[in-house]
């Protein structure tokens, strides 16, 4: 009876540890699938997290662009009501600047007709009549450019048939007064800018 009661012991005992390890295969299975929900839900939250801060760095983008084009609004209006306030004032200036230098011009002339070879005003007289040619023809330059672009704006927008021709620089009448003064008056204190001018131009 001893044999029996100690073979059932172990089967038990047996039994026992069977339903143990079960116990805890379904134990760990079950841990597993926990673990799994787990990271399944932190992977989600993750996610969300991403697509709410791209959301806003979107948002920050646009909020970004819309200061920078009411700056920029702001800026141009500015601009226009200032060039507004003063656009004839400065018309009015260029104006006057232009009749002085004309009549400068005249004067530079009249002399070096009366006075062609007199060795200290002479050269003098044309050199400061060679500027002011070359001013006015940077300036001739400078209106047709800007004709230029607007004809060639409308020829893109098929608004004339016709290409417009880039303007050139005139400088005959500059180059023309520095030649003078560098063949007929060679010991000119300003020789040198004769030759810069005509170097330039």
């Amino acid at each position: 009876m001893g044999k029996i009661f100690y073979k059932s012991a172990i089967v038990l005992m047996a039994a026992c540890l069977v339903l143990f390890c079960v116990s805890s295969m379904a134990s760990a299975k079950a841990q597993e699938k926990i673990q799994d929900k787990n990271k399944a839900a932190q992977h989600a939250i993750l996610n969300e997290l991403i697509q709410e801060i791209k959301a806003y760095e979107e948002q920050i983008r646009d909020f970004r662009k819309e200061i920078q084009l009411l700056i920029e609004k702001k800026y141009n209006r500015k601009r226009k009501r200032i060039r507004n306030k003063y656009a004839k004032h400065i018309q009015e200036l260029e104006a006057e600047e232009r009749a002085r230098r004309d009549e400068a011009v005249k004067k530079f002339e009249e002399f070096v007709s009366r006075y062609p070879n007199h060795k200290i005003y002479t050269p003098h007289a044309l050199y400061r009549l060679a500027e002011l040619h070359f001013e006015k023809s940077k300036e001739d330059y400078f209106e047709a450019e800007e004709t230029y672009q607007k004809d060639l704006e409308k020829f893109d927008k098929g608004l004339i048939k016709k290409e417009p021709a880039p303007p050139r620089q005139h400088f005959e009448r500059t180059i023309a007064l520095e030649q003078k003064i560098v063949s007929r008056f060679p010991e000119y204190p300003l020789v040198d800018g004769a030759y810069y001018l005509l170097a330039y131009c």
